[in-house]
C-alpha cells in the first residue's frame, strides 16, 4: 500500500503548477528548459522517495520520504527566473522604496549602516544564515518523536509559505536595497571574522528579485509560532536567532522595511490557511500498489 502524507501534496503543487504554467510561458520567455527540468526532476525525485519509504518507518528510507521537499523547494528556487520574467519582467524596487520613505522619511537600512560594528555584523549575518536551518530542525525533532500530526502540520506550513512566497517574488519582482540604494551606503557590509565573506556569497545567487515579502521573516515567524505550540524547548532555543535573523534582513541591506511589514500578515495568513487545511483533510491517504522489499523482523 502506498501512502501519501499530506506534505507530499503540498510539496507536489507548485512544481505542476510550474509546469502547467511552462507549456505557455515556453512561447513568451526564454531558459524554460532548465528549470523544466529541474521541476520534473523534483515530482520524480519525490515519487521516489515516497515509493522507497513504504513500509520504513525508521532508517534513511523513511526519513528520505519525509524530508524530500527540502532540496524541492531549494531546487524550485533556483529555478525562478523565467517564471517570474513571465508574470512581471519589469523590477517594482522604486515603488517599494516610495512606499519605506513615505512610511519612515528615509531608509531604515541607509540609517543604521553607521550603527553596525562589525561583531555585531557577524552575528546578524550568521543568524540570517540559519534561515533553512531552523524549519528543518523543527521538523526533524517532530518526526523523531513520531508525532505526525504534529510534524504534518509544520512541514505543510513551512512548505505552503515558501511556494507561496515564490509567487509573491514573481508578482513584484525586487532586488533590493543593498543594489538600488548602493550609491547611499559608505561602503560595503562589513564583518569582523567571517560576516563580510557571508554577505557576499549571497550576491552569487541565481535568482536576486526575491525581496517581496520577506520569505525570512515570514518563514521564521511561522517556525517560532508553530515551535510555541509544539516544542517549547526549541522555541527557547531559536528565540534569539530568530530575532536576529528578521533585524538582519533590513540592517544587512536585503529587504525594505516594506517587505518587513508586509510578511507580518503574510505569515497570518499562511497560518491560518494551513491550520484550517490541516483540520480538514486527513494526516495521509493510501493506494494499493507493489512495494519494495521491508524488513520487519529478523532474517
Amino acid at each position: 500500500m502506498i501512502r501519501l502524507r499530506r506534505s507530499d501534496l503540498a510539496a507536489f503543487s507548485f512544481p505542476l503548477f510550474l509546469l502547467a504554467v511552462s507549456i505557455p510561458g515556453s512561447r513568451v520567455s526564454s531558459g524554460w528548459l532548465p528549470s523544466v527540468l529541474l521541476w520534473l526532476s523534483c515530482i520524480t525525485g519525490g515519487a521516489l522517495c515516497i515509493y522507497l519509504g513504504q513500509g520504513h518507518d525508521r532508517g534513511w528510507r523513511a526519513y528520505a520520504a519525509a524530508f524530500w521537499p527540502i532540496p524541492c523547494i531549494f531546487l524550485v528556487y533556483l529555478s525562478l527566473n523565467p517564471f517570474i520574467d513571465l508574470v512581471q519582467p519589469h523590477l517594482l524596487d522604486p515603488y517599494l522604496i516610495m512606499a519605506e520613505a513615505w512610511l519612515l522619511g528615509g531608509h531604515l537600512s541607509v540609517w543604521a549602516e553607521r550603527w553596525l560594528p562589525p561583531v555585531l555584523v557577524d552575528c546578524l549575518m550568521l543568524a540570517y544564515a540559519s534561515y533553512y536551518f531552523w524549519p528543518i530542525a523543527l521538523c526533524a525533532r517532530l518526526f523523531g518523536r513520531r508525532d505526525e500530526a504534529a510534524f504534518s502540520h509544520v512541514a505543510v506550513t513551512v512548505i505552503l509559505a515558501f511556494w507561496f512566497n515564490y509567487v509573491f517574488y514573481a508578482l513584484v519582482p525586487a532586488i533590493g536595497p543593498r543594489f538600488t540604494l548602493a550609491p547611499e551606503f559608505q561602503g560595503p557590509v562589513e564583518g569582523w571574522l567571517i560576516g563580510h565573506y557571508l554577505y557576499r556569497s549571497y550576491l552569487f545567487s541565481p535568482v536576486l528579485r526575491d525581496c517581496f515579502p520577506s520569505g525570512h521573516t515570514a518563514v521564521t515567524l511561522l517556525v517560532l509560532y508553530r515551535a510555541w505550540r509544539y516544542d517549547r524547548r526549541f522555541f527557547a532555543v531559536m528565540l534569539v536567532p530568530g530575532c536576529l535573523l528578521i533585524a538582519a534582513t533590513v540592517l544587512l541591506r536585503f529587504h525594505y522595511l516594506i517587505d518587513i511589514f508586509f510578511a507580518l500578515p503574510f505569515a497570518l495568513a499562511v497560518g491560518a490557511f494551513t491550520t484550517w487545511l490541516c483540520r480538514v483533510t486527513p494526516l495521509a491517504w493510501t493506494w494499493r500498489l507493489p512495494l519494495p522489499s521491508a524488513r520487519t523482523g529478523p532474517a
